[in-house]
């Protein structure tokens, strides 16, 4: 991580969204990207991820979604965000162990999916994509 961290420094202003019911996937998520430079907001379900979006006034540069949460799974949290104005465009990637990932993902208007669990170097070049100096 230490090396991939000098290649990160000075990073996107914008936090990262992490959204998902799995606290454990929340932190390590969390601590590697903070590791690697960003700043990073977390919600443990949809409508949490939605208000951080709304009430909270986030600007993610990313979002990084579940499928699979209680109160509002993912689809539900990618629906009730084209809603929002501007929110439209923050590319989302979905995280997810479904086994459907692939389907479920294409019917989502999404910038892209992982299957879990993701390894720190793909959690890395997908935060690189969407999150870089000049975005």
């Amino acid at each position: 991580l230490k090396s991939m961290k000098k290649m990160t420094e000075a990073r996107c202003p914008l936090p990262i969204l992490v959204v998902d019911d799995d606290e454990d996937i929340l932190k390590m998520t969390s601590f590697v990207l903070d590791q690697l430079g960003y700043k990073v907001v977390t919600a443990n379900d949809g409508a949490h991820g939605i208000a951080a979006i709304e009430e909270d006034g986030v600007t993610p540069c990313l979002i990084l979604l579940d499928l699979m949460m209680p109160l509002m799974d993912g689809a539900s949290f990618r629906r009730k965000l084209f809603e929002i104005p501007g929110a439209a465009a923050i590319p989302v990637v979905v995280l997810s162990g479904d086994n459907e990932l692939a389907t479920k993902a294409a019917t989502m208007a999404v910038a892209g999916f992982e299957q879990k669990p993701i390894s720190v170097e793909r959690l890395a070049a997908v935060a690189a994509k969407f999150c870089s100096r000049t975005g």
